[in-house]
C-alpha cells in the first residue's frame, strides 16, 4: 500500500513543526521558569502545533494534489528545457573554449 505523496509531505512536515516548537518552547520554558516550566512550555506548544497542523490537513492535501497535478504538467516541459541548455553550454565549451590564463 502506497501512501499519496500529499499525504507523507503533510506527516513530515507536520513532524517538523511539532519538534521546533516543543524544542522552542523546551527553551522559552527553561529561561523563565526551570526544569518543570520548560517541561510544560514544551508540551503546551508540541500539543498547539501539533492540532494546529492536523485541523489544516485536508486544506494542505487538496493545495498540494492541485500544485502537484500542474507540476507533472510543467514538469515534462521544464527537464526538456534543462536538457537542451545543458546540451547548448556543452557545445559552447567544446566549439569555443576559454583561453588559459598565464601567470
Amino acid at each position: 500500500m502506497t501512501v499519496p505523496l500529499a499525504a507523507r509531505i503533510h506527516l513530515l512536515i507536520t513532524l517538523m513543526l511539532v519538534t521546533c516548537a516543543s524544542v522552542s518552547g523546551f527553551g522559552v520554558g527553561l529561561l523563565l521558569g526551570g526544569r518543570m516550566a520548560a517541561v510544560v512550555a514544551a508540551g503546551a506548544a508540541g500539543l498547539g502545533a501539533g492540532i494546529g497542523s492536523w485541523l489544516a490537513r485536508r486544506q494542505f492535501r487538496v493545495c498540494v494534489s492541485r500544485g502537484n497535478q500542474q507540476a507533472s504538467a510543467d514538469g515534462y516541459a521544464q527537464g526538456i528545457a534543462d536538457a537542451v541548455i545543458s546540451h547548448i553550454a556543452i557545445y559552447q565549451a567544446a566549439v569555443f573554449p576559454r583561453p588559459r590564463r598565464r601567470e
